[in-house]
């Protein structure tokens, strides 16, 4: 009989950090200027529709954050988005919109609904 040595695989936690150029200054933050929220029990899901106006000039692009965390990344001069999830009845969600370029960051003010 051949034996087969036995392969272990371990974990490595990987940190990335992010040095800004201070010759970059960060983007202005975007305005939330619309949205709306829906909440189907009868398709049993729940979405949200943001629009904001576009204030940076210098952007390298826009991230969707929901309940802290990413879900999306849109390019620069993006100025909406849009999606539909499971439904999560009694449960706030809450959304921000984080602009960014080699400089840093901004965020829009937080939205959130409950279904």
């Amino acid at each position: 009989p051949t034996i087969r040595p036995t392969e272990t695989v371990t974990p490595v936690l990987v940190t990335a950090t992010f040095t800004p150029d201070l010759d970059v200054p960060p983007p202005l933050a975007p305005s939330i200027e619309t949205w709306d929220f829906f909440c189907s029990s009868a398709k049993k899901s729940m979405g949200i529709k943001i629009l904001w106006t576009d204030a940076a000039t210098n952007e390298s692009g826009y991230r969707i954050i929901r309940d802290g965390e990413l879900i999306a990344e849109l390019p620069a001069g993006a100025n909406s988005f849009e999606e539909s999830i499971p439904l999560v009845k009694g449960i706030k969600t809450i959304y921000k919109i984080e602009v960014f370029n080699s400089g840093g960051s901004s965020f829009s003010l937080e939205i959130s609904f409950t279904c």
